[in-house]
């Protein structure tokens, strides 16, 4: 579990828009399948939770997403987020409704979105987060594989927050 701040900028004061539902200063956790079972909010004050819905890898699921989720919801409408990754291994997992995507690596990241918005389902989001996992596949010979799986993942333009956040040793040559 990890403990998440939203900070301002030094420099002035930042709308709460610019975080999405999140205000500057607020504290908030996240808590996926390696909490799992028996997960309960760590001690603290937190304004938010945010839960992991795949199980560290594109098109896995999280045992806990329900108990989790309940746990995070105590403190606002919690956040949830998924692993993204470009294999074309995962070709397998393209669902039809972004099958016609610009190419496959987007349609990839597309149905790594539609899965976790599937396994979500029924249950309110105040944004959504990917986990861009250096330990996940990626390609290594081709960034540009990895960006077009990335913008996959926006939905397809629906209307909602979207975000990111990696390990701090991400290369972001690779991801992007």
């Amino acid at each position: 579990m990890a403990a998440i701040v939203i900070a301002g900028l030094t420099f002035g004061a930042v709308p709460a828009s610019a975080y999405g539902p999140y205000t500057s200063g607020q504290t908030g956790y996240d808590v996926s399948y390696p909490q799992c079972p028996g997960t309960s909010p760590p001690p603290g004050t937190f304004n938010f939770g945010i839960v992991g819905v795949t199980h560290g890898r594109p098109f896995t699921s999280n045992a806990c997403l329900g108990t989790e989720y309940k746990a995070a919801a105590q403190f606002s409408t919690p956040s949830l987020y998924f692993n993204t990754g470009y294999s074309g291994a995962y070709r397998r997992n393209i669902r039809p409704q972004c099958s016609a995507g610009p190419d496959q690596a987007w349609e990839i990241g597309c149905s790594e979105a539609d899965y976790a918005v599937s396994q979500a389902s029924g249950l309110k989001v105040a944004m959504w987060w990917l986990d861009v996992e250096v330990g996940n596949s990626w390609s290594t010979s081709n960034s540009t594989l990895n960006r077009q799986t990335i913008q996959g993942t926006s939905f397809d333009g629906k209307p909602v927050w979207l975000s990111q956040f990696t390990s701090s040793g991400f290369d972001n040559d690779t991801a992007c």
